[in-house]
């Protein structure tokens, strides 16, 4: 009695086990990884493409933390005044036959100490290569590191 006890919960555990690699096989996810010193992190223009297909829920989340400042690299306004601290812009693009880019996500954070936490979803209309685009309207100095994972 005891030893098929011992067998049905080593079956019942394989069970679980194996359905839990099957429901973590049909779900895939890249890093996202880069540092924002100036006003344009260009995954298109840096070669790191994404590979992910048509018709795709994706989700795009994360962090952005300042890591440091440059007050020497702050940009002036129309007025000639130092701008404050900018919107970093966070998007999922994929591109186009054109070559151009379809934005499929996209969220927004500022950044001027510690961290900010960004999340966004959105759908892919093909099966092109995806990139991310992260910018600034202007250089307002501070230093980003962005980590997080694109999930589809």
């Amino acid at each position: 009695m005891k030893i098929s006890r011992k067998i049905l919960s080593v079956l019942a555990v394989t069970v679980c086990s194996i359905s839990l690699l099957g429901i973590d096989s049909l779900a895939a996810s890249s890093r996202i990884r880069g540092t924002l010193n100036y006003r344009v992190l260009d995954g298109s223009a840096n070669n790191k493409f994404y590979t992910i297909g048509a018709n795709k829920s994706i989700k795009i989340s994360g962090s952005v933390e300042k890591i440091g400042y440059n007050k020497n690299e702050v940009e002036t306004n129309a007025y000639g005044q130092k701008v404050g601290v900018q919107t970093t812009y966070l998007n999922l693009y994929e591109k186009t036959l054109s070559g151009r880019g379809n934005k499929i996500c996209s969220d927004s954070v500022k950044v001027s100490s510690g961290s900010k936490q960004f999340s966004a979803t959105g759908k892919s209309k093909n099966s092109n290569k995806k990139y991310m685009y992260i910018y600034k309207g202007m250089n307002d100095g501070y230093d980003l590191s962005i980590n997080g994972t694109i999930s589809y």
